[in-house]
């Protein structure tokens, strides 16, 4: 990939190359100025560029890595937002007989993601819009009847797809790809109690029957296909992701991806002198029989490399970051599955899992750079705020000083021991040489 990262700022610094030769022939050009009378950060600066995390080239497998990497050139789009999109529209376009089977339940190729970044520097649209050009292109019927914009109520969803009535012929194809390019009206939605959407949303991406108890729409959808994304900024992430969409699993069903302006590109792209005909080609082909019934399992050697990575991917991780990416396996296997589709392939190969993987690493490191350490429990956040700044940690007695003393020892011990279950801090004993009774005293372990 061309476009500007740390290792082609450090080259760029030490060389004094022009940043085009770091961005690509489109990108912005500092031709006035001595790289080595700006600093680093003065770069990033000016760049407003990202880059704490980075996708792994494993993710670009195949030929949807392929057509990103010919589209990256061209677009101030963060490529992993258009691989991203990509990868959740043609998990639509598979439809629902490609599945594996995983503790008793059945699983898709569909997929649920958001794209998390700032107003307008993000590119979260952009990224989308890419993505959705060339799907159009080997997709036209199912770009055409398929895409549904919004999401208000569960009820809506389910008319989308829903079954045959005496009163109404109903819908036949059951694939929808739902974008929602305000996500934080979602959120504002599942915070009303008469609100049947978070409930409707879980079982969608579960591919179970949609049903809600209302008398007004007794619509059923069986069977149904969904994928979604949607766009929000961090800021309002943070706001309205409140505490019970985080405990009744509608967060961890869904990816949240960390997007970044890639470059800047003041006079446009040249994206229609890309030939994409092989590509269009090769999908064209894949997807013919996409969709006829098939279960999907891994082969020998994937399956050794899954079960050296099982473990890890279901070892327990603290706090809100935990409850975000506890449904690492499942997810992980959809996105593999659907390398494996695009692919021709009848198994799940080592280079599908591994671009799985990849995908899932940006997403664990994507939720560590949107919600940082927080827990998810504000008591259990600001106490480890706080033993954080002090350098020599905090006794037991200023812990109870520091809620002012309004909550009872029951109260401490529970957040206490949150602290220990999760490895984010523990206690010691100072003996204080015999003299006076001994203090407990708590620090962080990072």
């Amino acid at each position: 990939m061309d476009s500007l990262n740390s290792k082609g700022i450090d080259d760029a610094l030490k060389n004094n190359m022009p940043l085009s030769k770091v961005q690509g022939d489109n990108a912005v050009e500092f031709a006035d100025e001595n790289l080595s009378q700006i600093t680093e950060n003065d770069l990033l600066k000016r760049y407003e560029f990202n880059s704490s995390i980075s996708l792994s080239s494993e993710a670009y497998q195949g030929v949807l890595g392929e057509v990103v990497k010919k589209i990256e050139p061209h677009t101030e789009a963060d490529p992993v937002g258009v691989l991203i999109s990509m990868l959740i529209m043609y998990g639509n376009v598979i439809g629902r007989g490609p599945h594996f089977m995983a503790d008793g339940s059945r699983h898709g190729t569909n997929i649920f993601a958001v794209l998390v970044g700032s107003t307008g520097n993000g590119k979260k649209g952009t990224a989308q819009s890419q993505a959705e050009n060339f799907v159009r292109q080997s997709s036209p019927e199912w770009a055409k009847n398929n895409i549904h914009t919004g999401l208000s109520s569960g009820e809506g969803l389910i008319w989308a797809v829903r079954d045959r009535s005496d009163e109404d012929e109903g819908i036949e194809d059951k694939r929808l790809f739902v974008e929602e390019p305000e996500f934080a009206n979602v959120l504002k939605q599942t915070k009303k109690d008469t609100n049947t959407l978070s409930p409707v949303v879980r079982n969608a991406f579960d591919g179970k029957k949609l049903a809600t108890m209302t008398k007004k729409n007794p619509a059923v959808a069986t069977n149904p296909h969904i994928s979604l994304i949607g766009h929000i900024t961090q800021d309002e992430l943070e706001t309205l992701l409140k505490d019970v969409e985080i405990a009744n699993g509608f967060a961890n069903r869904f990816l949240w991806i960390n997007v970044n302006r890639s470059k800047y590109l003041p006079f446009g792209n040249s994206i229609s002198d890309v030939d994409f005909s092989l590509d269009l080609q090769a999908i064209q082909h894949s997807l013919s029989h996409a969709n006829n019934p098939r279960e999907f399992k891994r082969d020998s050697p994937a399956n050794r490399l899954w079960g050296e990575l099982y473990g890890a991917m279901c070892e327990e991780q603290p706090g809100l970051y935990g409850s975000l990416v506890v449904r690492a396996a499942p997810i992980i296997m959809r996105i593999a599955m659907i390398y494996a589709v695009l692919d021709q392939s009848i198994e799940i190969r080592v280079e599908h899992l591994k671009a799985a993987f990849a995908i899932w690493e940006y997403n664990e490191a994507s939720c560590k750079v949107i919600f940082g350490d927080s827990t998810g429990n504000k008591d259990v956040d600001l106490l480890l705020k706080e033993i954080k700044v002090r350098p020599n940690g905090m006794t037991r007695n200023e812990i109870k000083n520091f809620y002012g003393r309004n909550k009872k020892t029951e109260e401490i011990e529970r957040i206490l021991g949150f602290l220990v279950k999760y490895k984010l801090a523990k206690p010691s004993i100072e003996r204080n040489g015999g003299r006076g009774r001994p203090t407990e005293r708590w620090k962080t372990l990072n």
